[in-house]
């Protein structure tokens, strides 16, 4: 049935007489007129058109118009319009799924605020560590932080050997040129084992006992401060995480001092915990997520000061970590750069640190 019929019918309804009239008034020539099946006297007066009657003509028109689908050419003409109504890139449809993020039925899973599980075990892990230290009669630690993936010189050596025994020293393919270049970088980075190694021999013998020397008792760096300190007859304390890989306890740890942590938080904060002085030596991400919390917290005044050491080449520190651009930017102050300090060796950064626990001895700042 097409509009135009839908509408004649609505009309028909709406204003019968008028209608009517009108059919009445069409000339046709295959049907004669009808005669009136009413005398003329008899016949009902023409109904006077009211206010009802436009309005329901109106209405009933527009139900046609609504109950019709448009046709090709208007829908076209509407999809600007509805394009622009939904704004550039919809926005429109970013915008309703935003309205309806909390509703019950697209609300996050509810779990996810549940009370916070280990709370217990974290508080076990962050108090069980100082007592145990503080009953040996330590009375502070120096911490030392650094990549689990710096071998000592030896095994850097015999990885280098290996490579160039597969690959002989000047490879053609990639695979083998790869393989020396990381053979290479890691005879290069062996050095800082050395510093780490005399850095824990340098606290153990002037703690005397009292001060004990902390990692986070894995291989690499840790193992190389741990390792001095253990051949120099000190307390060398291990704070081991349980990780999938790269983590395990190093075997220069004092018996009874190792700790095994499930969290990185109360292993951190136990790191921290008594440590008149911290000593950083080249490493990855979690290095770096640790000397920027610890910045932070003495930044913000959450923790005491003591040194920072950030041990190595200073052309190292400054290409990987460029403080004075932050300075510069005023995303820090020149003060917070005072926060740490650089020394290339071993022995440079013993000093430092033994120069801050005589002054804190002394009662002076």
């Amino acid at each position: 049935m097409s509009k135009a019929t839908i509408l004649a019918a609505l009309l028909l309804l709406a204003c019968p007489r008028a209608k009517a009239a009108g059919m009445e008034d069409a000339p046709s020539e295959a049907v004669p007129a009808l005669e009136p099946a009413v005398p003329a006297a008899e016949t009902a007066p023409t109904a006077i058109p009211t206010l009802e009657a436009p309005l329901a003509i109106q209405a009933a028109s527009q139900a046609a118009a609504e109950a019709m689908p448009p046709s090709p050419k208007a829908q076209n003409a509407l999809e600007p319009a509805a394009a622009a109504a939904q704004g550039p890139r919809g926005e429109g449809k970013a915008a309703a799924a935003a309205a309806t993020l909390f509703d019950n039925a697209a609300a996050p899973d509810a779990s996810l605020m549940a009370p916070a599980e280990g709370v217990q075990e974290i508080s076990r892990e962050i108090s069980e560590p100082p007592e145990l230290l503080r009953s040996r009669g330590i009375h502070a630690t120096v911490t030392v932080y650094g990549s689990a993936r710096i071998q000592s010189p030896e095994k850097a050596r015999a990885a280098y050997q290996a490579a160039v025994d597969q690959y002989g020293r000047r490879p053609r393919s990639a695979k083998g040129k790869a393989a020396l270049r990381v053979a290479r970088q890691g005879l290069t980075n062996s050095r800082y084992y050395e510093a780490a190694r005399r850095f824990g021999e340098l606290v153990a013998r002037g703690g005397k006992g009292r001060i004990a020397l902390v990692t986070g008792g894995g291989p690499g760096i840790m193992e190389a401060a741990n390792r001095g300190a253990f051949e120099a007859g000190g307390p060398s304390v291990g704070y081991n995480i349980k990780l999938p890989f790269e983590q395990s306890a190093n075997p220069y740890i004092t018996p009874g001092l190792e700790f095994d942590f499930d969290y990185f938080s109360s292993r951190k904060t136990s790191m921290r915990h008594g440590a008149v002085a911290h000593a950083y030596f080249p490493g990855g991400f979690g290095t770096m997520d640790e000397l920027f919390e610890l910045l932070t917290l003495m930044q913000t005044g959450k923790l005491p000061k003591a040194p920072i050491v950030l041990v190595g080449k200073r052309g190292y520190w400054d290409k990987i970590l460029d403080f004075a651009a932050f300075a510069k930017m005023g995303l820090i102050s020149q003060a917070d750069i005072k926060l740490f300090h650089f020394a290339e060796t071993a022995e440079h950064a013993w000093r430092v640190v033994s120069g801050h626990v005589a002054r804190k001895s002394l009662g002076q700042k």
